[in-house]
C-alpha cells in the first residue's frame, strides 16, 4: 500500500458508518425498474446532504451529482434499480431489510449494484475534502432502468442530456477487481405463423407451435457450436420465451418503456461487445489506484453478464472499466451480500481514480472523438 492510498483508507474509513446507513436505506426501498422514484429521491437526498456543486434529476430519472470543472469529464456510474426478489421465502433474510451482520450487509441490491451509488458518492465528498483537480470533472450518475434495458440510461444521459464524458468506470461488481469489457447480446423473435382449428379437430388446422418445435432443437445444438473467446468466453444462445398469439410479431424487437419520470424510452434491443485494450490508459490509472489501496495489482478481467457499458463503450466508443466491491456470482440470488470492509476500501479507491487519470489527461482526451474500437 502506497502513501496516498493508506490515507485515502483512513479517510475513508471515517464514512464508514455512513456509508453504512446509506447502503441499507437504498436496500430497504423497493425499487425495480420503472418503478424507483422513491429510490431516487433518497439518493437526491443524500447527494444533496454531501455538497456537491451541482444536483439534478434528468428528464429520464436518473441521479446526477457533479464535483469540478475541469476539461477531463469522468463518469462514475452505478445503476439502482434491482431485479425482483422472486419467492420471499427462499430468502435467508428479509430483501428488503438490509440486515447488517458479521460484518456484511445483506439484501436485493447489496451486490447488484447499490454499493456502488453508495461508495461512489462517499468517494466524491472526501475528493472534494482532498480537493478535486483543477483539470477534472467528476460526474456520479445513479441510473434507472438497468436491468429493464440495459444501456439505456447511459444512451439517454449521453444523447439527450449533453453530458459526454471523455470515460467512464462503471459500478457492476468486480470484487475489487478491474474489468475491462463485456460478451454483447442481441434479442431476437422467431415468429412461425399456422392456422387456426378447434382442438377437437386439430387436422383442419395448422399448428403454429409445431412449427417452431425444430427450430427450437436447432438453437439448441447452434449453442454447442458458438465460439469461445480467450477473453469473453464462449459464446452461447438460448430460447428465453414462447408464446402463441393470434397477431403478427415484430421481427425486430424493440424496448418501449415509460420511466419513473414519464419519459419515453425506446430503442432496439441490441447491446454491443465490447472490449478496452489492457494496454489503454483509463485502464492503468483504474488499476493503479486499485493498487495504491490494496498493495497489489487488481486482476483484468471481464463480466460474463451485460452492462451499462453496451452503451458507453459499445455504442458511443468511450473508454470504459468497471471496478466495485461484490461477488459477480451473487447478482440476481437470494443471497446477495456485500463485505463492509470493502465498502470502506472501495470509497478509497474511487476517490483516487481522478488524480490517477490526470497523469494520464493529455492521452485521455487526445482520442478526441472516442473512437475507440469496441469488441
Amino acid at each position: 500500500m502506497t502513501q496516498r492510498g493508506a490515507d485515502a483508507l483512513a479517510a475513508a474509513r471515517r464514512y464508514e458508518a455512513d456509508v453504512v446507513r446509506f447502503l441499507r436505506d437504498m436496500i430497504s426501498i423497493p425499487a425495480e425498474s420503472l418503478q424507483e422514484a422513491e429510490r431516487a429521491e433518497r439518493i437526491y437526498k443524500e447527494y444533496e446532504r454531501l455538497g456537491f456543486d451541482d444536483v439534478f434529476f434528468d428528464r429520464l430519472g436518473n441521479v446526477i451529482a457533479r464535483v469540478g470543472g475541469g476539461p477531463l469529464k469522468i463518469l462514475m456510474d452505478g445503476h439502482f434499480d434491482c431485479v425482483g426478489v422472486g419467492d420471499p421465502t427462499a430468502w435467508t433474510h428479509d430483501p428488503f431489510e438490509g440486515k447488517y451482520e458479521a460484518g456484511k450487509i445483506w439484501g436485493r441490491g447489496a451486490v447488484d449494484e447499490l454499493p456502488a451509488v453508495a461508495c461512489m458518492a462517499y468517494a466524491a465528498r472526501l475528493l472534494s475534502e482532498r480537493g478535486v483537480p483543477d483539470s477534472v470533472t467528476v460526474y456520479l450518475s445513479a441510473t434507472v432502468m438497468e436491468e429493464d434495458c440495459d444501456g439505456y440510461c447511459l444512451l439517454h444521459l449521453i444523447e439527450k442530456e449533453g453530458i459526454r464524458p471523455d470515460v467512464v468506470v462503471l459500478g457492476e461488481p468486480t470484487d475489487l477487481n478491474v474489468y475491462r469489457g463485456q460478451r454483447g447480446r442481441v434479442e431476437a423473435t422467431i415468429a412461425t405463423r399456422g392456422v387456426s382449428a378447434h382442438a377437437a379437430h386439430p387436422e383442419r388446422g395448422v399448428n403454429a407451435l409445431y412449427k417452431i418445435a425444430p427450430i427450437i432443437q436447432d438453437i439448441a445444438a447452434l449453442n454447442d457450436r458458438l465460439p469461445d473467446d480467450a477473453f469473453l468466453g464462449k459464446g452461447t444462445v438460448v430460447v428465453s420465451s414462447i408464446e402463441c398469439t393470434t397477431p403478427s410479431l415484430n421481427a425486430v424487437p424493440e424496448y418501449e418503456a415509460t420511466s419513473w419520470r414519464g419519459e419515453e424510452a425506446k430503442q432496439e434491443k441490441y447491446y454491443p461487445t465490447w472490449v478496452l485494450p489492457e494496454e489503454h490508459a483509463l485502464v492503468r490509472g483504474v488499476a493503479d489506484a486499485v493498487s495504491a489501496v490494496l498493495g497489489k495489482p487488481p486482476a483484468i478481467s471481464r463480466w460474463s453478464f451485460s452492462t451499462n457499458g453496451v452503451a458507453s463503450m459499445g455504442r458511443h466508443g468511450i473508454p470504459t472499466v468497471g471496478f466495485a466491491p461484490g461477488l459477480e456470482e451473487l447478482a440476481h440470488t437470494t443471497e446477495e451480500w456485500v463485505a463492509v470492509e470493502d465498502l470502506v476500501r472501495a470509497i478509497a479507491v474511487y476517490s483516487l481514480i481522478p488524480d490517477s487519470l490526470v497523469a494520464h489527461k493529455d492521452e485521455l482526451l487526445a482520442a478526441g472523438d472516442h473512437r475507440v474500437r469496441s469488441g
